[in-house]
């Protein structure tokens, strides 16, 4: 059973692992540190609930029509060890180290962005341990967090190339804009909700 977040007394390192300490004077805005304890959240309650995989969504994304199709053929075939998966991303590529898992499935090499991933219960546990282990004065965003543990591959992390989802501006109540190109099979396109 998972330890609850708010108790970093019940935290237990890792060999080498060392706590994080504020520095003096130290703050992140208000907003940077609310949505670092959103994602905790979702984490912890993906651990609680015993899912074996979670999808998390930003609630401006637009996602291609047929994602439950896509997602499944690429799941189905990722190795069982896969932690992270981008359904998305802001980075320039994430396609320059394929797999043999699946043609649109490459290794995540500099991921940016969380409006669209899911998390593995492994991923999950592995990223909560770190993440307890800066809460309350994490020294990042937790993007930004999340991009350093898969950059030196302490996350198995995979990125879907071209994009299952992409993130968006709301232009009125009903209308939105893609913030870098649109997605082919966009849901968003199909209501015709979508201005370009």
């Amino acid at each position: 059973m998972a330890y609850d977040i708010d108790h970093p007394e019940a935290y237990s390192y890792w060999l080498g692992e060392t706590h994080w300490h504020s520095p003096t004077n130290y703050t992140l805005p208000a907003p940077v540190l609310a949505e670092f304890r959103t994602y905790m959240n979702v984490i912890n309650d993906i651990i609680r609930l015993e899912h074996s995989s979670t999808l998390v969504l930003s609630d401006l994304v637009d996602i291609t029509a047929d994602i439950k199709q896509q997602m499944q053929a690429i799941i189905a075939r990722m190795p069982a060890t896969w932690e992270i998966l981008y359904l998305g991303h802001c980075s320039i590529s994430e396609s320059s180290r394929p797999t043999t898992y699946h043609p649109r499935l490459f290794v995540a090499t500099n991921p940016q962005c969380t409006f669209a991933y899911a998390l593995s219960q492994a991923g999950a546990r592995r990223l909560k341990r770190v993440l307890d282990n800066m809460w309350p004065y994490p020294p990042k965003s937790f993007e930004q967090v999340l991009s350093d543990m898969v950059k030196p591959l302490f996350l198995e992390a995979y990125s879907v190339d071209p994009p299952l989802a992409a993130p968006i501006k709301p232009v009125s109540e009903t209308m939105f804009r893609p913030e870098s190109s649109a997605l082919s099979n966009s849901t968003l396109d199909r209501l015709g909700m979508l201005v370009r």
